[in-house]
């Protein structure tokens, strides 16, 4: 009887240790409203290309970061896409929210444009990413032009997990 008491344990510990951790870059309580706002991010090209997943109550976001050497004028409107293509072969693709226009930084070594972008997302899309078997490939459009990633091994892997994070209560 005691053996089987040990067994037991050790059958539910195993289970408990293999079930999915979600770890946040960001997870806080909003103040205000009180819903739950979580957050993560995931670097595809260091720190050139970002995604990240984006959740306020029931407002999911896609969220894109990304850098380049040197001066750009282009403003990014809801026309523009970011898509993300599944190694199921689905595509998903979302169009930002509002205009985002460039952020210029001068430095020692040169001038840098950065663009923080969000892409509306709703929790069907979230489902998709969460099922698709990870995403393979990135591409941002930012006016007539195309930037692409390609994204490989584990950030594949920990995108989908991500997506999972967020469907989660």
């Amino acid at each position: 009887m005691k053996r089987l008491t040990i067994l037991l344990i050790l059958i539910t510990s195993i289970g408990e240790l293999s079930a999915q951790k979600c770890k946040y870059t960001f997870d806080k309580e909003d103040p205000i409203s009180g819903e739950r706002v979580r957050r993560n991010s995931y670097k595809l090209k260091k720190q050139a290309f970002t995604v990240s997943y984006y959740r306020n109550g029931d407002d999911y976001r896609l969220e894109l970061s990304i850098l380049f050497a040197g001066s750009r004028n282009d403003i990014i409107t809801p026309k523009d896409e970011l898509i993300l293509k599944m190694s199921n072969g689905e595509n998903v693709s979302v169009n930002p929210v509002e205009n985002y226009e460039p952020v210029k930084q001068a430095t020692t070594v040169g001038v840098y444009t950065v663009y923080a972008v969000s892409y509306a997302a709703t929790k069907e899309i979230m489902e998709q990413l969460s099922n698709g078997g990870g995403i393979t490939y990135a591409r941002a459009t930012i006016g007539s032009e195309s930037f692409d990633v390609e994204v490989k091994g584990k950030n594949s892997e920990k995108m989908m997990e991500g997506a999972k994070c967020m469907l989660s209560d």
